[in-house]
């Protein structure tokens, strides 16, 4: 184990002094700035601080201002075919922070010159033609990065400064050194101070994918024709203003770089001395030739979004993807937007030379510890069966897959996933399928965990239900938003969950509408949702529309008499969430006296409406020490707030008013706290009587 200093005598191991390092990146009070002093206090701190810097990267821009200069200058390796034998490229730099990197977040657009609004939302195109043409010449680029807003706000100062560490550390002597020059290290540090993000496959944070609008830096992406290739404003914002909380760095970046400029990054060289400047991907493409191996050996989680203004995948995306393929790979996600304007996108997507689906298929012999695979957006047809290589795969979400004119779900890819006997959550999407091409006798997730069906009609999901095979299924996430469901549809999917009664806790139905033959005016519940009584292990339940509001859809025929079959159903009920708007008075006050007497682990509840009788009597009302702490009625409908207050303070004392401010009328909050604030006045002074009559004093 290696130690770290901490005065005559004293040291501290250096894997606790990763865990600072992390801690410090999480904590809301320090941040990445911190980090990037501690890397320069001292030589033990260094290397930890950096793997917690370098750790999680968005965008590609540090590590292209890695590159080394001889493979940037050399624009034949573009296409990898050419003889690098007599090259001598000196990757050290490069491989002392590539070897650090464990997750990639990037995101590309592809086709053409792309413009955002102030809230990141792509706005349309810039092109002069504003059709899309599949004909469109494919092989002059067209690509651009886009910056990612889940990470802090980042300068070029600082990703352009981050190639000089190495060789400022090899200019200061012996590494144990703690006397060297402090601003050379500031100079060459500074760059990793500026990237991060959250993580997928582990704690997630900030909202993937999301766009950073260059407008607002007063520096609007750059191209150097209609196309949109990439050219040195899309990898420049503008510098701090000074006095900012930057601008020491900024000025260390301008020391370091020279008054005449001569030592400017590879990336910043090669732009000036070329005049026929590559795009992102041919430059990784140049690095991949030269490298013969991964950019980043050690990588762990790789998410790739592509954005696309035209109906072609990029030919170049797949050659790209490799570059960062490496056998320590746990977790990939790619996603392919398609063109607004391709209202069907996924029968307009082409592949051309089926590049992408090449490299998929490749896919399974390079990275043999894959744990998460999530394939998104809308792709060409190409084989899927490359899944069922990825034997060690514990999560496979394709819920959001648009492939084919036909749909992709078919019965034969299902029964090809049988050995993925790992997998413990599926996600899907079947939005175009037949429920008779889904339809087989295939057996497939023996460990499931978590089932999620998006956007897939209630028949479509019950015949992938009717094949999964595990006796471990807890979570269960269904969603359509056709409006035209019919309930005997429903109950045939309620029918196929049933299997997983002695497993299943938490369920989720989001349908938009359902229309019931034997009720048209309004659906009756249990004719929708019967079977779920047998689910007597439930523990979460939510059923409510996608989209619309309840009052806009045709109201459920629900009573008291079903809601206290609920109750009875499931014992063990912790959160219920019914927000569907039931008949006129069909839900009343004795509901609520159900759940708090039967209900003894309830502890969220949300319900539409609910009606108040006006000649309610409290005194009636039995009270309770329930656990209940969240209400939500989205509209109850009451004579007297006070009494209505007083009756749910009676049922439920422990109720969270600081947490229900969107929950309840807020007349009847008001009540609510002067009435729970009455009860607990009394509570103590009744205490203090008690004691006192026990004291000796009272002798």
């Amino acid at each position: 184990m290696s130690y770290t200093s901490i005065g005559p005598g004293l040291y501290l191991p250096l894997e606790l002094c990763y865990i600072i390092c992390l801690d410090i990146r999480s904590s809301e009070k320090y941040g990445k700035r911190d980090l990037l002093d501690l890397a320069l206090s001292c030589k033990h701190w260094l290397d930890p601080a950096l793997d917690v810097l370098w750790e999680r990267v968005t965008g590609l821009e540090p590590l292209l201002a890695l590159a080394p200069q001889t493979a940037l200058r050399n624009r034949q390796l573009l296409h990898g075919n050419a003889d690098t034998s007599h090259l001598v490229v000196d990757w050290t730099r490069f491989d002392v922070y590539a070897h650090r990197i464990r997750e990639i977040k990037a995101t590309s657009c592809w086709g053409g010159r792309t413009s955002y609004d102030e809230d990141g939302s792509d706005i349309g195109h810039l092109d002069a033609d504003e059709s899309i043409d599949n004909s469109e010449s494919i092989g002059t680029g067209g690509r651009a990065w886009v910056e990612d807003s889940s990470g802090e706000e980042e300068t070029r100062e600082g990703r352009t400064a981050e190639a000089g560490l190495l060789k400022g550390d090899s200019e200061q002597g012996d590494p144990g050194d703690d006397s060297r020059d402090n601003h050379s290290d500031q100079t060459n540090a500074e760059g990793y101070a500026s990237h991060d993000g959250g993580s997928f496959g582990e704690d997630s944070s900030g909202e993937d994918g999301a766009v950073e609008d260059d407008s607002r830096q007063g520096n609007p992406r750059e191209h150097d024709s209609e196309e949109g290739r990439l050219v040195k404003g899309d990898f420049e914002q503008d510098r701090p203003e000074e006095g900012g909380p930057i601008e020491d760095a900024t000025e260390e970046w301008i020391s370091a770089k020279g008054d005449s400029g001569k030592e400017q990054s590879n990336w910043d060289s090669h732009q000036s001395s070329d005049g026929d400047d590559p795009d992102a991907y041919e430059v990784i493409i140049m690095l991949l030739s030269m490298r013969r191996g991964p950019l980043t050996p050690s990588l762990r989680r790789l998410k790739w979004t592509q954005k696309n203004t035209r109906c072609d995948i990029d030919p170049l995306l797949g050659s790209v993807l490799s570059a960062f393929v490496a056998p320590t790979l746990q977790a990939i996600s790619i996603e392919v937007g398609a063109p607004k304007s391709a209202v069907w996108g996924w029968s307009l997507v082409t592949d051309p030379g089926g590049a992408l689906g090449k490299w998929f298929a490749a896919l399974p012999e390079k990275v043999p510890n894959l744990k998460i695979f999530r394939l998104g957006g809308y792709l060409a047809e190409f084989p899927l069966d490359f899944v069922s290589r990825l034997v060690t795969l514990e999560e496979l979400d394709l819920s959001d897959l648009h492939m084919g004119k036909a749909g992709w779900v078919k019965a034969p890819l299902l029964r090809s996933f049988a050995p993925l006997t790992q997998v413990k959550t599926f996600g899907v999407i079947a939005c175009i399928e037949k429920t008779e091409t889904i339809e087989g006798d295939f057996s497939i997730f023996p460990r499931l965990e978590t089932f999620h069906a998006e956007n897939t009609m209630p028949l479509e999901t019950a015949a992938i239900l009717r094949g999964i095979s595990s006796k471990h299924l807890k979570y269960c996430y269904l969603n359509e938003i056709d409006e035209h469901l019919q309930a005997e549809q429903t109950y045939v999917l309620c029918q196929s969950l049933t299997k997983f009664a002695a497993t299943l806790t938490t369920l989720r139905l989001d349908f938009e509408e359902v229309r019931d033959s034997g009720s048209p005016d309004s659906p009756r519940i249990f004719a929708t949702i019967g079977p779920l009584l047998e689910l007597r292990c439930l523990e979460k339940f939510y059923m409510s529309p996608c989209f619309a509001e309840p009052e806009e859809l045709s109201p459920y025929l629900i009573t008291d008499t079903d809601i206290q079959q609920m109750i009875f159903a499931w014992p063990n009920l912790r959160e219920l969430r019914l927000n569907l708007c039931p008949v006129d008075r069909g839900i009343t006050l004795q509901s609520l006296v159900a759940f708090a007497d039967h209900t003894p682990d309830l502890r969220s509840l949300d319900l539409y409406s609910l009606d108040v009788s006006e000649d309610l009597d409290t005194t009636t009302i039995m009270e309770t020490n329930h656990p209940l702490e969240i209400l939500n009625l989205v509209k109850p409908t009451y004579a007297n707030p006070e009494v209505f207050a007083r009756a749910l303070d009676r049922m439920f004392p422990h109720l969270n008013t600081k947490a229900m401010v969107l929950c309840l009328p807020e007349d009847v909050l008001e009540h609510l706290d002067t009435v729970a604030e009455e009860r607990r006045s009394w509570q103590e002074m009744t205490q203090m009587m008690n004691e006192w009559i026990r004291s000796d004093a009272f002798k």
